[in-house]
C-alpha cells in the first residue's frame, strides 16, 4: 500500500507544539495511509527546551519524527519580543526560511528519488505564523494547509484585518475601545477593546495584517475548535466566499472533555478533594478542541487525493 508523509512546521512554543502533536497523532490513528509525520523544529531563542519537549511528547509515537533545525546566527533582537511578539516571531521565521527551504526540498527529493517506494510527501501543515512558507510549498509542488492553534474567533479577526487595513491603513487607537466593529465571522458587533492587544500596536498590527493577507493562499485551514461552541463562525467559514476550505478538527472530542469534567465533579475524586482542602480558586484551561471526525477524514482525503 502506498503511504503518505506529511511535513509539519509548528511554532516551537508550548501551546502550539502540544496541539500540533495531538493533531499529528490523530491523523496517524485515523488513516493508515499516513505513515509518517515529520516535524521541523526551529530553534527559538526564548524556548530553548522545545526539542526536549517534542522528543518527550512523541517518544511513544513511532510515526512521528523530529528534525531539529540549526540555530540561526542573527535572530531578531530580544527586545523586539517585549514590544511586539508577533513581529519578533515573523522575523524569526523569515530568518529560518533558507534552512527550512533546503530541508523541505531534501525531504521531497528523497521521497521522489525512491521511485516506486511506498512513501511520498503529500503536503505541508504550517502554523498560522508560518504563512510565508506557502511559497516553499509552491516551489516543491506541495499543497500548504494552515493549522490554526487558536479558534474560529481569532481566524475571523485575521480575515477581517486586511479588509480593514484597505479602508483604514493604521492600527486601532486605544481611545476607540468602545467602538463596535462589524466582523463577518461574529454574530454580533464586536467592541474593539476585546480584540487581541496586538491590534493597538503599530508593529504587531502590521504583522497580524500580513498573516491575514496570506491565509487565502493556503489549500485549506485547519481550526482547533468546536463547531458546537462557535456555530456562527463555523457556518461563516463553511460558505467559502473566496476563502480556503476550513476544517474543524477533533483534537479533543467534546465527549472526552465531558467525561473528564464529570470525573472531576465526583465527590470521591482526589483532585476535587485537594482543591476543596486548599480552598484555592483555580481554573484549569481545558483548551480548544475539535468536534468533527468526518471533517478531519475529509481533510485526509483532500490531501492524499487519488494517489493513495
Amino acid at each position: 500500500m502506498k503511504t503518505a508523509e506529511l511535513i509539519f512546521v509548528p511554532l516551537p512554543e508550548t501551546g502550539h507544539l502540544l496541539s500540533t502533536i495531538e493533531f499529528g497523532k490523530r491523523l496517524l490513528n485515523l488513516d493508515r495511509r499516513i505513515s509518517m509525520i515529520t516535524i521541523l523544529s526551529m530553534n527559538l531563542p526564548y524556548a530553548p527546551h522545545a526539542d526536549a519537549s517534542l522528543a518527550s511528547l512523541t517518544a511513544s509515537e513511532p510515526g512521528i519524527r523530529i528534525i531539529s533545525l540549526p540555530e540561526i546566527h542573527d535572530p531578531p533582537p530580544i527586545k523586539l519580543l517585549d514590544t511586539s511578539s508577533e513581529t519578533y516571531i515573523l522575523d524569526f521565521i523569515h530568518k529560518n526560511i533558507p534552512c527550512l527551504r533546503k530541508t523541505i526540498q531534501d525531504l521531497v527529493s528523497s521521497s521522489s528519488s525512491s521511485g516506486g517506494g511506498s512513501s511520498h510527501v503529500a503536503g505541508l501543515i504550517l502554523d498560522f505564523f508560518c504563512v510565508g512558507l506557502i511559497d516553499i510549498g509552491r516551489e516543491v509542488n506541495l499543497p500548504s494547509y494552515i493549522f490554526m492553534t487558536s479558534n474560529f474567533g481569532f481566524l475571523g479577526v485575521l480575515q477581517y484585518l486586511p479588509e480593514r487595513q484597505r479602508l483604514t491603513p493604521s492600527e486601532f487607537d486605544e481611545s476607540s475601545g468602545e467602538e463596535e466593529l462589524h466582523i463577518p465571522a461574529f454574530v454580533n458587533r464586536v467592541p474593539a477593546k476585546v480584540l487581541p492587544p496586538g491590534v493597538f500596536d503599530k508593529l504587531s498590527y502590521g504583522s497580524l495584517v500580513k498573516i491575514g493577507e496570506r491565509l487565502h493562499e493556503a489549500k485549506g485551514i485547519l481550526v482547533n475548535s468546536f463547531t458546537q461552541v462557535e456555530p456562527y463562525a463555523a457556518e461563516h467559514f463553511s460558505q467559502g466566499r473566496d476563502y480556503p476550505h476550513v476544517v474543524t478538527l477533533e483534537i479533543v472530542s467534546a465527549d472526552e472533555i465531558a467525561t473528564a469534567v464529570r470525573s472531576l465533579m465526583d465527590s470521591d475524586n482526589p483532585v476535587r478533594k485537594k482543591v476543596i482542602e486548599k480552598s484555592s480558586v483555580a481554573r484549569k484551561a481545558v483548551g480548544d478542541g475539535g468536534s468533527s471526525t468526518v471533517a478531519t477524514c475529509n481533510f485526509i482525503k483532500d490531501i492524499l487525493g487519488d494517489h493513495f
